[in-house]
């Protein structure tokens, strides 16, 4: 049984299409995803310094005052970065879990 030519021009066309949107995504990935991880691992960095002379709410208080000082969209993923690494790597301050669920 032999495919009609309209059905091979609509599987021509989805196919064209398909590899359009997948060009455009990888297109956007390249484009997008480095700077953002680049900017990610600044954020690490600045981190390890600041938590080198600071406490756990020093970290909060540095990390807050940097995510309101940015209007990106990037902002949350690199603060949280941030604040992760700054509470692992900095001075512990009393009370400062007090009462939190473990």
């Amino acid at each position: 049984m032999a495919m009609q030519k309209s059905t091979k021009i609509l599987i021509g066309v989805a196919g064209a299409l398909l590899l359009i949107t997948l060009a455009g995504l990888f297109y956007l990935a390249k484009t997008f995803v480095g700077p953002v991880v680049a900017q990610t691992r600044e954020a690490m960095d600045a981190a390890h310094a600041f938590a080198a002379s600071s406490d756990n709410n020093g970290c909060v208080t540095e990390a807050r005052t940097r995510y309101k000082a940015e209007n990106e969209v990037t902002a949350a993923l690199k603060e949280s970065m941030f604040l992760t690494v700054c509470l692992k790597e900095s001075k512990p301050s009393p009370g400062f879990c007090d009462g939190n669920v473990p």
